[in-house]
């Protein structure tokens, strides 16, 4: 159950994703979404996503 969570609040990220990279031109959300998909939905571990700590940085300068 938690993974079906977590794949829907992965679907409707990518859903703003899409707008926010349309409208507003920011990729922010959509790297979030990939991220959370890597992480929560394909429970890929760090050494398995490819560029993890470019992804972690971008992130987190984001915030």
């Amino acid at each position: 159950m938690d993974r079906l969570t977590d794949l829907y609040y992965t679907a409707c990220m990518a859903a703003e994703a899409v707008w926010e990279l349309l409208e507003k031109e920011d990729k922010s959300k959509q790297r979030m979404a990939i991220f959370n998909l890597n992480q929560r939905v394909r429970q890929l571990r760090p050494g398995q996503i490819a560029y993890y700590d470019d992804q972690v940085s971008r992130l987190s300068s984001a915030i």
